[in-house]
């Protein structure tokens, strides 16, 4: 076996893990047909297995690398995240879907594709040779790159339905496979998509703020809402928060990905009290409170008073 075929079956950085399988030829019928392909590429399991199997590096890498482990972990208690690891690196944990906060992203329909940029698809072209799904673009809810300041794609309506069901989609092409044109994913063109796309981005890096967790997410979302006079120790105004979230235009964007402004989980997270468990749901709460992402980012970075509520005792209660 030469070089270059060698090189062609290495996992890439950001690869997503499912797809590499699909793109080695290992295509489980059952675990990879309908439904169940979804949560089989979002939240993909037995990786200590497929590891040895196939001569990777080791599991824990993979995780880091070819999932979506390290910005689903930063929204959920120790305890949640030992069983989140142990779904990926051993057997399918039941009610894990629901546990990440996941439920309504991977339920119905069942119609289902990555997101495509254009740009990453040359650059991986020039760098490897070769396109391939990414795990920054699972999520419909993420309808852009934040590496390119580009929109995403999907496939069109008939070649998503084969999708779930073929195994000729190992990578992602300029077209469809039927020869039809990428149509763009569904967008609300609200600026907050591009700052939802990068605090995504920012925390799908295992190497950015790894200290950064529930804890750290929620003292920063309850330090943002007292400053902005939306919450008191054990009261949230929900006229004021009507009313801010209203004035930013928000409603559209928040509906489209399901994300509920008067709901238990949203005053849970505004009181320190708790963190969004669907990560597009807790980074779209701090892009909304800050404006954007570099403010959130730097504070995290910086570590700065924001965090300092972590001593004045709040409370976490489950979401």
């Amino acid at each position: 076996m030469n070089d270059e075929i060698v090189e062609d079956l290495q996992i890439r950085d950001g690869e997503a893990f499912a797809a590499y399988l699909l793109r080695r030829g290992y295509y489980d019928e059952k675990r990879h047909r309908g439904s169940r392909r979804k949560h089989s590429w979002v939240l993909p399991s037995r990786l200590v297995h497929h590891a040895e199997r196939l001569g990777l590096a080791s599991a824990d890498r993979l995780v880091d690398e070819n999932t979506l482990v390290p910005v689903l972990y930063r929204f959920l208690s120790r305890s949640d995240e030992a069983k989140l690891i142990g779904h990926h690196l051993g057997e399918p944990s039941l009610g894990i879907t629901g546990m990440v906060g996941l439920t309504v992203s991977l339920g119905p329909p069942l119609r289902w594709a990555p997101g495509i940029c254009l740009c990453c698809m040359s650059d991986d072209m020039e760098m490897y040779g070769h396109t391939f799904w990414r795990r920054d673009f699972l999520l419909p809810e993420i309808r852009w790159c934040a590496r390119h300041n580009a929109p995403l794609y999907r496939l069109c309506d008939p070649c998503t339905i084969r999708f779930g069901t073929g195994r000729k989609f190992d990578m992602p092409f300029y077209r469809c496979l039927c020869g039809r044109p990428l149509a763009l994913r569904p967008t609300t063109v609200h600026s907050h998509e591009r700052e939802l796309a990068k605090g995504w981005q920012a925390l799908l890096d295992s190497n950015f703020a790894p200290f950064i967790g529930s804890q750290e997410i929620a003292a920063l979302t309850n330090s943002r809402a007292r400053e902005l006079g939306l919450v008191t120790d054990e009261q949230v105004y929900e006229d004021r928060c009507d009313d801010y979230f209203g004035a930013q235009r928000l409603r559209a964007l928040g509906k489209s990905i399901d994300f509920l402004f008067n709901s238990k989980p949203v005053a849970n997270a505004l009181l320190g009290q708790g963190c969004m468990r669907h990560p597009v749901h807790g980074i779209f709460l701090l892009v909304a409170l800050f404006g954007n992402w570099r403010d959130v980012e730097n504070l995290m970075i910086s570590q700065s008073e924001y965090l300092e509520a972590l001593d004045e005792g709040l409370v976490m209660i489950e979401t």
